[in-house]
């Protein structure tokens, strides 16, 4: 039987403890997050995974 391995992708706010950040997959950096939050959508690639915002603000409009 070929099970699909389930895969968490985290994503750290630039706010969130260091803590957090070093666990995250990508970090984002308070200006503009859009790019990096798509660069781990993309990295799904179809995979049965998910998708973890830590706490914290993320910036999507590129506003301070």
């Amino acid at each position: 039987m070929n099970k699909k391995q389930r895969v968490t992708i985290i994503v750290a706010a630039y706010n969130t403890p260091d803590t957090m950040k070093t666990k995250a997959d990508f970090v984002c950096i308070g200006i503009n997050d859009t790019p990096t939050i798509n660069a781990a959508i993309d990295s799904l690639s179809g995979k049965d995974s998910t998708i973890q915002l830590t706490p914290g603000t993320f910036r999507l409009d590129g506003g301070e």
